[in-house]
């Protein structure tokens, strides 16, 4: 782990890579943290809203507790739009610790529309009231759980926003209030904001309900860091296997109240825990190793039509990959499932080398023949004026000093012609057609 380095950009790219679609994205900022002794692990993380989770794509250790400042968010934010642009957010989603004056001012200087959840208790200003007051009077008279778009504009933090909010109660009978602050269309809020719980399933995936990152004991940020990178990876491969079982091999099981059973990116993680470490009947090994290596070579050439630097990244993730479990793997003298993960990364190895040979000798030949077609384009531009004109010659010749041969002259160059127009954009004629064709075309000489 300490020789081994590489940067959260290329793993920022890989997983931008595999998401289904690269617009409209719903981005979602949070933060989790943890405590080892009397280190404190604090992690503020940007990821991408799917489905029912959030995909991580980038993150920033803070080396302190407590919450992050309008600095940090603002430093991850301008990351995304250096490495991804700007053109494809949506939207981004946040809870209440991340709001002030700064902050909201950056957000809407660069036009990125945001639902952000603020305190019961924040003071706004009412351009209506023309005074300052708190923001859940605007919502205390709504019955639980009614929905309110206040259609004035109002200011927080020196800011003009709009704001939406609903009123709640809490486990023990207390009344609180669901205030969500935004740059326009009030009316989205809540339907947005609901996407803000995936970041929290993603956190269970990494945490509790996963791969117990928090276990790990490990104190060093840069250490911990290169360890997330990886769990970031490892997080986004579950989840694809898990849906892809999902979609096309064994539904996850629906309870009678309507949800899944398992989440997806435990269905995915449970299955390579199964392979990986309990071992299958070597029927259910073959099975599950073709599908493994049918979602790698998937995948690669994904990834490869976009960038042949990320193909190459691929690659050395997954030698990491292997080189881990083979230390792990002879410990735990489960040798089948090693050669079996292994013959799947080298397959895929192959299969990246062989795809960019043959991509390369395909684009090629393609230049090629582009390059001879368009020559061919120009040089039957250049004759058909000259042909009809020499002819055009001959005819008014012709008609001077034999008519009657004037006349057949006309009649087989208009077949020349007919032939030409006809069958001008054909690639393939008939043999008997051609010769015909050759036939008026060598009269006319």
């Amino acid at each position: 782990m300490k020789e081994f380095d590489f940067s959260m950009k290329i793993v920022s790219t890989l997983i931008f890579n595999l998401l289904p679609q690269k617009t409209n994205l719903v981005l979602v900022l949070d933060r989790t943290n943890w405590k080892f002794g009397t280190k404190n692990i604090n992690i503020l993380m940007l990821g991408v809203s799917y489905k029912n989770v959030a995909f991580p794509l980038m993150f920033k250790m803070l080396d302190k507790r407590g919450n992050s400042d309008t600095q940090e968010r603002i430093e991850l934010v301008k990351l995304y739009i250096e490495w991804f642009g700007k053109h494809n957010i949506d939207c981004l989603l946040a809870d209440r610790e991340f709001v002030g004056d700064n902050w909201l001012a950056f957000l809407n200087e660069n036009r990125i529309r945001y639902y952000i959840r603020i305190r019961n208790n924040f003071k706004i200003y009412s351009y209506q009231k023309h005074a300052e007051i708190k923001a859940y009077w605007l919502f205390n008279n709504l019955k639980k759980g009614e929905l309110y778009h206040y259609p004035k504009i109002a200011e927080l933090h020196g800011q003009r926003c709009y704001l939406s909010g609903c009123k709640t109660f809490d486990r023990d009978g207390k009344v609180e209030f669901l205030i969500i602050v935004s740059f326009n269309k009030p009316e989205q809020a809540m339907l947005y904001y609901k996407q803000r719980w995936q970041i929290e399933t993603l956190f269970r995936g990494l945490k509790s309900s996963g791969f117990n990152i928090e276990d790990i004991h490990v104190t060093d940020l840069k250490r911990l860091e290169k360890l997330f990178l990886l769990t970031m990876i490892a997080f986004v491969w579950c989840y694809k296997i898990g849906d892809f079982i999902d979609q096309n091999i064994k539904k996850i099981e629906i309870k009678k109240h309507g949800r899944r059973a398992i989440s997806v990116f435990k269905y995915g993680l449970d299955c390579l825990s199964k392979f990986l470490l309990t071992g299958y009947e070597p029927l259910k090994n073959r099975l599950f190793s073709f599908f493994v290596m049918y979602l790698t070579i998937f995948y690669t050439i994904q990834i490869l039509k976009r960038n042949i630097a990320i193909s190459i990244v691929l690659v050395s993730v997954i030698s990491s990959f292997v080189n881990h479990f083979f230390n792990e793997i002879l410990v735990r003298s489960i040798y089948f499932n090693f050669l079996n993960l292994f013959s799947i990364c080298l397959f895929s190895c192959l299969m990246i080398v062989v795809t960019l040979l043959y991509r390369t000798k395909f684009q090629n030949l393609s230049l090629s023949f582009i390059k001879k077609e368009t020559e061919y384009l120009q040089l039957k531009n250049q004759v058909n004026p000259h042909f009809l004109f020499n002819n055009l010659n001959t005819l008014i010749a012709f008609i001077e000093t034999n008519p009657q041969k004037a006349i057949v002259f006309g009649h087989q160059l208009s077949n020349v012609y007919r032939h030409y127009f006809n069958n001008d954009n054909d690639d393939f004629v008939l043999l008997a057609d051609e010769i015909k064709f050759i036939t008026e075309y060598t009269a006319i000489f």
